[in-house]
C-alpha cells in the first residue's frame, strides 16, 4: 500500500471514529457500532477502533462479540490495562467465566492493585463455584479499593450466599458508609439483615 493510500485510510478511519463517538453521545449505539466496525475494518491494527467497537457492541447488548473486540484491542496494545478490564466485564456479562478470569489475571499483571479487576475475578470465581478463590479475590479488591461501594456490596452478597450473615452485614455497612445515597448499598444491607 502506498503512503498516500495509508494516509487516506487513516483519515477515513479517524472520521469514522469521530462519527461513531458522536452517535454514542446522541444515544444511537447501533449507528456507532456501524461506524466503529467500519473503522476497525479499514484499519484492523487500530486498537482505538477495536476498543470503541467493543463499547458500542456492549451498548447494543452483544457482550460476547464486545469481548472479542476488547481482547483484540488488548492484543494490539499489550501493556494497556483498560481493554482487559473491559473484556473481563463483557466476558462476565456473556457468562464466559473462565475467560473472564484469564482477562483479569492479564489485567492484574499490568496493574497489580486494580480493585476492579479483582472484583470481576471474584464474581467469576463465585459463578464457577470456587469460593476460596472468590474470597481471596474479594479481599484483594477491598484492600485496593476500600472506598468502592461496589466492591463492598459484591462482597456482602457473596458472604450472604456463604451463610456468613454477620460478615455480610459488616460488608454492606461499609458500602453504605462509603455512599449513603446509594440505593443499591442500602438494598444490600437490607438483604444482609434479613438473612440474620
Amino acid at each position: 500500500m502506498s503512503r498516500l493510500a495509508t494516509k487516506d485510510s487513516n483519515s477515513q478511519s479517524a472520521a469514522l471514529l469521530t462519527a461513531g463517538y458522536a452517535a454514542l453521545r446522541a444515544g444511537n449505539p447501533a449507528d456507532a457500532r456501524e461506524k466503529f466496525a467500519a473503522a476497525a475494518a479499514l484499519n484492523p491494527a487500530d486498537a482505538c477502533a477495536q476498543y470503541a467497537l467493543g463499547v458500542a457492541l456492549r451498548k447494543n447488548g452483544d457482550p460476547g462479540t464486545a469481548a472479542k473486540a476488547f481482547l483484540e484491542a488488548a492484543r494490539l496494545t499489550p501493556t494497556d490495562f483498560e481493554p482487559l478490564l473491559s473484556a473481563s466485564e463483557a466476558l462476565l456479562a456473556s457468562r464466559d467465566f473462565a475467560a473472564a478470569i484469564e482477562a483479569t489475571e492479564r489485567a492484574v499483571a499490568i496493574m497489580p492493585e486494580s480493585y476492579q479487576a479483582f472484583g470481576n475475578q471474584a464474581v467469576a470465581y463465585c459463578e464457577l463455584g470456587d469460593f476460596a478463590s472468590a474470597e481471596e479475590a474479594f479481599r484483594k479488591a477491598t484492600k485496593f479499593g476500600p472506598r468502592s461501594a461496589w466492591v463492598w456490596r459484591s462482597l456482602s452478597l457473596y458472604l450472604r450466599t456463604q451463610g456468613r450473615a454477620d460478615d455480610a452485614i459488616d460488608a454492606a455497612r461499609c458500602a453504605v458508609a462509603i455512599d449513603q445515597n446509594d440505593a443499591e448499598s442500602h438494598h444490600t444491607l437490607a438483604l444482609a439483615l434479613l438473612s440474620f
